[in-house]
């Protein structure tokens, strides 16, 4: 029986939607502006040498964008000529996906799923994309796992993430003050801090190959470099935690 959820993790999640409720719109009108920008060419070109060998055996590839806030990957696959699901947790963030969708002229299907445990079909997918949300997740063994099962065989997992909990504010003094850090209130910074201390703060990405290879992945590559090539300018795209790709795979048998 899949473990149920104990009442301190429900309320994380449920912290976690109010607070990223409250940036939606902003979060949405950031990302349409990163879409129709450099940024967005930068992006694809982290994923494109993953959904190549994809598309010579499948024309147009299945992908599931997990945490996909107000779409921007999954707009940017869409473009690429994948069916693309996407799911996430807050409400806001899919409405903003939704009609970010529309005014690119693509289609996807966005979904209100939790990442841990997606009510998808198993063996379903040949591309798993994630951004900054494994950082996230109180059981992330939980979802490595279901991940793992949703993949077709042969499938691929992208995961681009950073160690988050080494934020601190001198990382952020630096910033312009058109940044998205420095458009916070009081409050959603308060709202911000209580969430990051209710969080896992095991070392990435060193835990999430543990939890990979455990769940079954093989031909684990992590790339640290990642910021080097995406985040170079400091303007109100740049991320101060560096950041690393991760990619996994489901084996053929």
């Amino acid at each position: 029986m899949p473990r149920r959820e104990t009442d301190d993790t429900m309320n994380l999640k449920k912290e976690i939607v109010h607070y990223w409720s409250g940036r939606s719109e902003s979060f949405s009108k950031l990302h349409t502006k990163a879409l129709r920008g450099e940024k967005a060419a930068l992006w694809l070109r982290e994923i494109l040498p993953e959904l190549e060998p994809i598309r010579e055996r499948q024309a147009r590839p299945n992908v599931l964008d997990i945490g996909c806030g107000t779409g921007f990957f999954a707009i940017l696959l869409a473009k690429e000529n994948c069916d693309v699901t996407a799911i996430d947790l807050t409400p806001s963030m899919l409405a903003e996906a939704r009609q970010n969708a529309a005014a690119e002229g693509v289609r996807a299907r966005f979904l209100e799923m939790d990442a841990e445990e997606p009510a998808l079909a198993e063996n379903s997918f040949d591309l798993i994309v994630t951004r900054n949300l494994t950082w996230t997740l109180p059981h992330l063994q939980k979802a490595y796992q279901n991940w793992f099962g949703l993949l077709k065989p042969g499938g691929t997992l992208l995961n681009f993430d950073g160690d988050y909990h080494s934020l601190s504010q001198s990382c952020c003094d630096s910033l312009p003050k058109n940044h998205a850090h420095n458009q916070l209130t009081q409050e959603q910074n308060e709202e911000c801090e209580h969430i990051y201390e209710q969080l896992p703060q095991d070392q990435k990405p060193d835990i999430d190959i543990r939890f990979l290879e455990e769940a079954g992945f093989t031909d684990l590559f992590v790339d640290l470099s990642l910021s080097d090539r995406v985040y170079q300018n400091i303007d109100e795209f740049y991320n101060p935690v560096p950041m690393f790709r991760l990619r996994a795979k489901k084996p053929l048998k």
